[in-house]
C-alpha cells in the first residue's frame, strides 16, 4: 500500500509540473523614444576650414617704430571655445598676461580686447588686435594697439604669423 500512495503522489507532481510549464508564444513590444536631442557644436569653424579658431598660437610680436623699443617679443593666445581668450608676452620687464574676449566675422577676420592682468608694468592695459584667420590654422597679418594705457604713451605694433601648435 505504501507504493501505491508513493506512486500516486510522484504522479500527482508529475502532473502539476507539466501543466504549470507552458511554452509561451514570444510577444514583440515596440517602443518609440520621444526624446529629441539636438547638439550644438560650440567650437567655430571657418567655412572650408582644416582647425577650429579655437586653440594655441604662438609667434612673436614688434612695436612700431616710433616708439624706439626695438625686437621681438614672444607672443601666445589661448583661444577658447566660447569666444574668450588669454594672451602672453615675454618683455624684457617680464612675463604678462592679459584675458578678454574675441570673434571671427565671416570674411575670416578674427578680431579681440584684452586686458592685462595688475602686475609690475603698473596699471592694467587694455589691447585691441586684428588678424586673418586661415584654413591652415594660423592668424596672419596680425596688429595690435594699446586703446586704454595709463602707465605710458599707447604702444601700437604688429604680430608675426601666429601657428596654432595643438
Amino acid at each position: 500500500m505504501g507504493s501505491l500512495v508513493l506512486t500516486a503522489f510522484s504522479l500527482a507532481i508529475l502532473l502539476f509540473e507539466m501543466s504549470s510549464c507552458k511554452k509561451a508564444t514570444a510577444q514583440t513590444t515596440t517602443v518609440y523614444d520621444t526624446v529629441k536631442v539636438i547638439v550644438h557644436d560650440s567650437i567655430k569653424y571657418c567655412p572650408g576650414s582644416t582647425y577650429p579658431v579655437a586653440g594655441l598660437y604662438t609667434g612673436t610680436y614688434s612695436v612700431n617704430s616710433n616708439f624706439n623699443i626695438p625686437g621681438q617679443f614672444d607672443y601666445s593666445f589661448t583661444i577658447y571655445p566660447n569666444g574668450s581668450f588669454i594672451t602672453r608676452t615675454a618683455q624684457t620687464g617680464g612675463t604678462i598676461f592679459a584675458s578678454g574676449k574675441w570673434a571671427l566675422s565671416g570674411n575670416n577676420v578674427f578680431t579681440a580686447t584684452s586686458t592685462s592682468f595688475y602686475g609690475s608694468q603698473g596699471s592694467p592695459v587694455t589691447q585691441v588686435f586684428t588678424a586673418n584667420f586661415s584654413n591652415s590654422g594660423v592668424l596672419t597679418n596680425g596688429v595690435w594697439r594699446d586703446s586704454i594705457n595709463t602707465n605710458s604713451t599707447p604702444l601700437a605694433g604688429t604680430f608675426s604669423t601666429m601657428q596654432r601648435v595643438n
